[in-house]
């Protein structure tokens, strides 16, 4: 989340709630999501997301079932460090973490990718440290911004809705 900005565009705020676009645009029509105009368009108030958020119990489970199946995400793998909470300048909590993925089993090789969760599931995976082993539920993303000397750059990350912890299973001694 750009710290500077003060409105998004429903599309962004959609990738921040955790919610399909159509969706934020249904909850903009009904207004359970304040908006602003800005010109001819509708932005979202840095401060609305957080509103959001509170007003749904911080939790990403009160987005309907009918979000679009094909952008539907289930990883397992290890934190290579400590989740980091962030609080964005509207108040809004976030966390992001990094998760290291063995690209095939018995593999020494790992993908890493980087996941944010948002509102109520922060309070819940703050507390994770590197190395735990976490199952995450989620949607891919993909975030663009522009670096001080003008570079585009782009990388994809998953949006948390749910993050469970795991226990790797105990051999049975026979």
């Amino acid at each position: 989340m750009d710290e500077s900005r003060l409105i998004y565009s429903i599309p962004e705020a959609a990738t921040m709630l955790g919610i399909s676009r159509s969706k934020a645009y249904a909850y903009a029509r009904t207004g359970e999501l304040r908006t602003v105009r800005f010109g001819t368009r509708k932005g979202v108030p840095k401060a609305a997301l957080g509103e959001m958020l509170e007003k749904n119990g911080g939790d990403a489970a009160w987005v309907d079932s009918d979000d679009s199946p094909s952008n539907t995400v289930t990883i397992s793998g290890r934190l290579t460090r400590d989740v980091e909470l962030r609080t964005a300048h509207s108040g809004l909590s976030f966390c992001v973490m990094r998760l290291a993925v063995r690209k095939r089993p018995g593999d020494d090789g790992a993908i890493f990718i980087d996941v944010v969760a948002f509102g109520g599931l922060t309070d819940r995976v703050v507390d994770l440290r590197k190395g735990q082993l976490v199952r995450v539920h989620g949607r891919l993303d993909q975030r663009e911004w522009t670096t001080e000397d003008g570079t585009r750059r782009e990388t994809h990350q998953i949006v948390a809705r749910a993050i469970d912890r795991l226990r790797r299973a105990v051999p049975s001694a026979s």
